[in-house]
């Protein structure tokens, strides 16, 4: 009898690879930020409150940009600025045949719009966000 092996459904990556991927570059004047897939919520809020901006992300520190983003991304302030995905200015991707792209509403725009909120066409190596305004003080609880 012939046995069928399925590809995975997913792919792992180490967790030294993803370490190795978690820069965040924030730009205050043109209220962008540029993460790269390994980081953390964490990671990013910091770089971007020392400009008093954010990305509406989630309620764990330790949650991957990544991960959230691709799913979505409900957090503190989605009331108020909505979901991590809305604020998507563009993906660096790696596609099934090696080659790297940008996905935007201007380049492989069907692309962009698969991404937000799905995810698994492609490998995403980095994000694009655009940021907003907030705090210093910022106040949340839980009801």
């Amino acid at each position: 009898m012939a046995t069928t092996r399925r590809a995975p459904r997913c792919v792992t990556v180490s967790s030294s690879i993803s370490a190795d991927m978690n820069a965040v570059e924030v730009d205050p004047v043109a209220r962008r930020a540029r993460v790269q897939a390994g980081a953390t919520w964490r990671n990013l809020d910091n770089a971007c409150h020392a400009h008093g901006l954010v990305v509406p992300g989630g309620v764990v520190s330790d949650t991957g940009v990544a991960g959230l983003t691709l799913s979505g991304g409900h957090g503190w302030v989605r009331r108020a600025l909505g979901l991590s995905c809305d604020h998507v200015v563009g993906f660096q991707v790696v596609l099934a045949d090696g080659s790297r792209v940008r996905a935007d509403a201007d380049h492989h725009s069907d692309l962009d719009g698969a991404l937000r909120g799905g995810g698994g066409f492609c490998v995403v190596t980095a994000f694009e966000f655009d940021l907003h305004p907030l705090g210093p003080e910022v106040f949340a609880s839980r009801l």
